[in-house]
């Protein structure tokens, strides 16, 4: 631990001298907002630091995480300097040198550039603890540059599709909803998470590797609660038209898909077939082993969550069967229900259409027309969704394919021909899903 606190005093030391220099030259200029631009490059100063002190252990390990540093750190700050330059001093800091008055030369020095060097010492721990005690590279270290890699890439290419958006002055006061930002409201700043999160990585191997955890998360607790998303989306609302709905619509942090795409997942995966990773077990906690619809008890024959790419989870599917008869793929003389749970928000039409989609697909044209008032009367008992809803298929014999919203009953549709065409959607030989078919038919 010794060697650790040595390397850690030694670096908060160097970072600190620099952060009074640049301080004294915020002061004449009235800008303490040139601290952005040195948060990059502070973080590769003090990992050059770590390989040119005397008493470090010097390893490949350690120029691997030196290189990696540098490369975020000089490319971020290169970004926000050529960004920031000759616009005047942010408004975040502006609204704190309003607040603070004539004081604000002085509390600055400690609010913001020591508390930001501070953040930088603790933030760099990776680097700190591989030179306290070298270690070989190792299998983790490919993990941990893999990791560093995508979130090097989502936070550039984030950073250069938002720069070409504002040079297009047709975008003059629009909202940038368009690349990786129709996907996530800060891809730079969930870019910024991933690296830290792969240098964390790259340094789990060394004795006291795990200290290194410290970094990623305070990295990912000051973006997404305290200086980051919060502190830039509370102007952002309040200024920019439009931000709002950009901010009901999209995820602020992790990549997720809009929620007016989460239909066009289930078009894709309907119209291609198993474009997802399949189904897990973990949807067993969505269902319960059995259940009561409308006075039946059913058992569960099989659970399974659909994730788009084996990323993206889209819904969980539970297939509920009568236990006193065998298991059918499809509908035809006992009783049969399907759950699903959807996570995103999905508009009734929306419904309609894939349902569409999905009985061309497993029943082809001709039994498509032939079944056309069956799926209108079906279409029409849709509601739009949350994420979390549920609707229940429940097929009874001689009596039609029933839909439950959250357990209350929308409606009936009688046939057995339409009721295998919907069933089979997800549970025939052409269902959406290979893998998801296996979960739901784990015995058939």
């Amino acid at each position: 631990m010794e060697p650790l606190l040595i390397n850690w005093l030694a670096t908060l030391g160097v970072v600190q001298v620099a952060m009074i220099l640049l301080w004294l030259r915020s002061l004449p200029i009235k800008d303490a907002s040139i601290v952005d631009s040195f948060w990059g490059p502070g973080y590769a100063i003090v990992a050059a630091a770590c390989l040119l002190f005397p008493w470090t252990s010097s390893s490949a390990t350690l120029v691997l995480l030196v290189s990696m540093t540098g490369i975020w750190g000089l490319r971020l700050g290169w970004h926000i300097w050529t960004r920031n330059h000759g616009n005047g001093e942010d408004f975040r800091y502006r609204e704190w040198r309003e607040e603070e008055g004539a004081r604000f030369w002085w509390t600055s020095l400690f609010k913001v550039f020591l508390f930001q060097g501070l953040l930088i010492s603790v933030i760099s721990l990776p680097v700190q603890i591989v030179a306290s005690g070298g270690r070989p590279l190792d299998p983790a270290a490919i993990t941990g540059l893999v990791v560093w890699a995508i979130g090097l890439a989502f936070e550039a290419i984030g950073d250069w599709q938002l720069r070409q958006f504002k040079a297009d002055p047709d975008n003059a006061g629009k909202v940038m909803d368009k690349g990786l930002w129709r996907y996530t409201r800060h891809p730079n700043y969930f870019g910024d998470s991933l690296v830290w999160w792969g240098i964390s990585i790259v340094a789990m191997g060394s004795d006291l590797g795990a200290w290194g955890l410290l970094s990623p998360i305070l990295m990912t607790v000051f973006l997404t609660r305290i200086s980051g998303v919060p502190m830039l989306e509370k102007n952002m609302i309040k200024n920019k038209p439009g931000y709002q709905e950009y901010v009901e619509r999209t995820s602020a942090f992790v990549p997720l898909p809009p929620k007016n795409a989460a239909t066009a997942l289930l078009i894709v995966a309907i119209t291609f077939g198993a474009t997802g990773v399949g189904a897990n077990t973990f949807s067993d906690r969505y269902f319960p082993e059995r259940k009561i619809i409308n006075g039946n008890e059913l058992v569960l024959a099989g659970s399974g969550v659909y994730r788009y790419l084996g990323v993206i989870k889209v819904f969980a599917a539970g297939h509920y069967v009568d236990p006193r008869q065998p298991v059918q793929p499809l509908p035809d003389r006992e009783l049969k229900a399907l759950e699903i749970v959807y996570f995103h928000d999905i508009d009734a039409g929306d419904f309609a259409d894939v349902t569409i989609r999905g009985i061309r697909k497993v029943a082809g044209d001709q039994a498509l027309e032939q079944l056309s008032r069956e799926i209108q009367a079906f279409n029409s008992l849709y509601r739009d969704i949350q994420s979390g809803d549920r609707y229940t298929l429940k097929f009874e014999p001689g009596r039609g394919t029933t839909l439950y919203h959250n357990g209350q009953r929308l409606g009936t549709v009688r046939g057995d021909q339409f009721a295998r065409a919907l069933f089979g959607i997800w549970l025939s030989d052409s269902s959406m899903d290979d893998r998801l078919r296996e979960r739901l038919l784990p015995n058939s």
